[in-house]
């Protein structure tokens, strides 16, 4: 291994280091000693990362960024709520004023989970938001409708 992974993460800030980049090694490394090094280092950032982004113990939500987000979508048109950067939401409930359809979209491809209703949405299983997979509300109740998510953010 002729270049660590300080060289190849020189120009990547510490809060923007998603693990596609840590990775990068595993396609250069071999199961050998001469890899440890490499291995130790990236174990040591990939620390530092999630230190940074997570509440101690893993998974649980960082209190202070806990919030309800609002979205208004107009009659006939689909609305998003999509965490920016490297977040993670955790979805405790979400209110719609009118009957929408609400999916989980990757921008690409939609998967409905719940038929079209005015009622709270309380999740029985964790429901996680990320930038790659996030919450789609399609309207189609004759009028506008206002959605409001509780959710925490478990990762920064």
């Amino acid at each position: 291994m002729s270049q660590s992974i300080f060289d190849q993460l020189a120009k990547t800030k510490l809060s923007a280091a998603e693990l596609s980049d840590l990775n990068t090694g595993s396609d250069m490394t071999y199961v050998d000693v001469l890899s440890v090094k490499y291995w130790q280092n990236i174990m040591t950032i990939w620390r530092a990362v999630e230190s940074s982004r997570t509440y101690p113990g893993g998974g649980m939500p960082i209190p202070e960024t806990s919030t309800v987000e609002t979205l208004t979508i107009a009659d006939g048109a689909v609305g998003t709520m999509k965490p920016q950067n490297t977040e993670v939401w955790r979805i405790q409930a979400i209110k719609p004023s009118a009957n929408v359809t609400m999916s989980l979209f990757d921008g690409t491809r939609y998967c409905q989970f719940t038929s079209a209703s005015s009622d709270v949405f309380l999740p029985t299983e964790p429901l996680f938001l990320t930038p790659t997979l996030y919450l789609s509300a399609a309207n189609a109740s004759g009028g506008e409708a206002t959605l409001n998510m509780a959710y925490h953010k478990v990762s920064l």
